[in-house]
């Protein structure tokens, strides 16, 4: 009867005492949620509620950007979502899967990905409401959070892009740099080039400095005798001498997060193309003994600058006023010469463009 105490019997030989709770009453202890049944002479407590364990980030394709939250609980559930929600901070929730394996102690909830990498975010998540997700053989409701706990990073870092960068002698030489770019923050120790994989047959970096460095891009400075085909499009069915670069990481094994998880490693199929950096570009020409150049300044590898911009405009005239607009590009290697002629003449130019800057009245290649 209410108000009467009774011994508790559990099958766990627990023991306590309550009083003025009705047959049939939930009681929350210690996290769980119990039902409460009367006999003649006992309490017994069933349908204890499943305990959430865990809260973990995942990145479910791998490409560096959270996709789903893992709640792991101490028993198995019923995956029925009806009445079920979960808020995650700073992303939207789209919806919930029965993870692995249906019916069992794993649960994901489902995020809209973000557009920049964040596989390092440990976002606050809460169970909201929930009238139908509860013990799969029984009737023991997950309880309701009152508030939010942040999920653990188990998220390990992504290889976003690469990109090589010229260091201003023209081409892919020493001083150049190449930059990896992650989804999040990580930690370079006693890295070496052998931790980086090159698809593309005869590249190498040749002997760089791979100083110890934190942050979501890691640089190298290149030495020695590089060979590298920064641009175009790496393909993995292309992978033959001077294709377009690509670069995977090999080993994780220098290179973690904060919580000390690698990259995951690759291989040709999965190499990220060497994207482009920036090359000093300069217009040089003479004019008789008089040499001239114009700095064009840093552009794009890859990149044509049109020459009707106002920022690149260049007009060339002859004593009869015919122009010529030029569209100025940067590329990997020094190019060759351009031009409406092979050599200078009546209304014809030739023109050089170098891709290290030419020193004011000493151009680099003189047309």
């Amino acid at each position: 009867a209410i108000g009467t105490v009774y011994t508790i019997i559990t099958s766990a030989s627990a023991s306590g005492t309550f009083t003025g709770l009705a047959d049939g009453a939930t009681f929350a202890g210690a996290g769980r949620l119990f039902r409460i049944a009367y006999t003649a002479t006992t309490v017994t407590l069933t349908d204890v509620a499943p305990l959430l364990s865990t809260r973990q980030t995942r990145d479910g394709n791998g490409d560096g950007h959270l996709d789903r939250i893992r709640l792991t609980f101490d028993q198995a559930v019923n995956d029925d979502f009806s009445g079920f929600t979960v808020t995650v901070a700073g992303y939207t929730v789209t919806t919930y899967d029965t993870g692995t394996t249906a019916n069992d102690a794993v649960i994901d909830v489902l995020v809209t990905p973000l557009a920049s990498g964040d596989t390092g975010a440990t976002p606050a998540v809460r169970i909201t409401a929930n009238t139908s997700l509860k013990q799969a053989a029984g009737a023991g409701l997950i309880q309701v959070e009152g508030s939010a706990t942040a999920a653990t990073d188990a998220a390990p870092p992504v290889l976003l892009s690469t990109a090589w960068t010229d260091g201003g002698t023209g081409g892919v030489s020493a001083g150049d740099t190449v930059t990896l770019t992650f989804s999040e923050s990580v930690t370079a120790t006693a890295m070496t080039v052998a931790d980086l994989g090159l698809p593309v047959t005869s590249d190498t970096l040749s002997t760089t400095t791979i100083a110890n460095q934190t942050g979501t891009t890691i640089t190298m400075t290149l030495a020695g005798s590089p060979r590298l085909t920064p641009g175009g499009t790496y393909s993995a069915a292309a992978t033959g001498a001077a294709k377009p670069s690509g670069v995977f990481v090999a080993s994780g094994a220098h290179l973690q997060d904060a919580v000390g998880l690698a990259p995951a490693t690759g291989n040709a199929a999965s190499a990220l193309d060497l994207a482009p950096g920036t090359s000093t570009v300069a217009i040089a020409w003479a004019t008789g003994s008089d040499p001239r150049t114009w700095a064009l300044g840093s552009m794009t590898v890859g990149t044509t600058a049109n020459s009707l911009a106002s920022s690149v405009d260049l007009t060339v005239l002859d004593t009869g006023d015919c122009n010529i607009d030029l569209s100025i590009a940067s590329a990997a290697t020094a190019p060759s010469s351009w031009g409406p002629a092979a050599s200078a003449g009546a209304n014809a130019y030739l023109m050089k463009a170098d891709t290290a800057a030419a020193a004011a009245g000493a151009p680099a290649n003189p047309a």
